[in-house]
């Protein structure tokens, strides 16, 4: 998203909404403060919701309501649980793709983390992103695993194709554009 290029710094005349409302939402919530990846989802925000104020209370909404704070909480609880979760999945329907991402040194947690600290907007087109972040929106977290184990069923051939630094580089964005395109 930074290639947009909405929201160019200004730290003296505080003229940067994704960093006020980043650093207002910090001073709110001590206990999550500022993490790498809720950066991702106000920037989304802010992609349409130009007023900061309006942007915060959307996020606090999000972080509440969803309780999607605890992805971003001490030991990342949430995250941890679906993570654990669409790995007990994907040993379930899709035990190949998990053992050649593990013989390639991918473990699930490590590589399905930022699908999951960013809602998929890391490393993916904001339409798609927008898109994406929509479904979780209606249908909440497990949308997000039902989403990464469709598209595992729709590339499964291609990720078992790919080795190392192409796998992930693949699960991480390459998979999400070619199954929405």
């Amino acid at each position: 998203m930074s290639e947009l290029g909405l929201w160019r710094e200004d730290h003296h005349g505080g003229n940067n909404k994704l960093y006020n409302v980043l650093k207002a939402y910090a001073n709110y919530d001590n206990e999550v403060g500022y993490v790498q990846g809720i950066n991702y989802l106000v920037g989304l925000f802010l992609f349409y919701i130009p007023d900061e104020e309006t942007v915060f209370w959307c996020l606090l909404q999000l972080m509440q309501k969803r309780n999607w704070r605890e992805v971003y909480t001490n030991e990342f609880p949430k995250m941890r649980e679906l993570t654990r979760f669409l790995e007990h999945r994907l040993e379930q329907e899709y035990p190949q793709v998990l053992a050649h991402m593990e013989n390639n040194g991918l473990v699930v947690e490590g590589t399905f983390s930022p699908h999951f600290m960013t809602l998929f907007v890391y490393l993916t087109p904001v339409e798609i992103a927008t898109r994406l972040f929509e479904v979780f929106i209606l249908d909440g977290d497990l949308a997000i695993v039902r989403l990464l184990l469709r598209m595992i069923e729709l590339k499964q051939s291609e990720l078992l194709r790919r080795q190392d630094v192409e796998l992930q580089r693949y699960v991480l964005s390459g998979m999400i554009e070619d199954c929405v395109q």
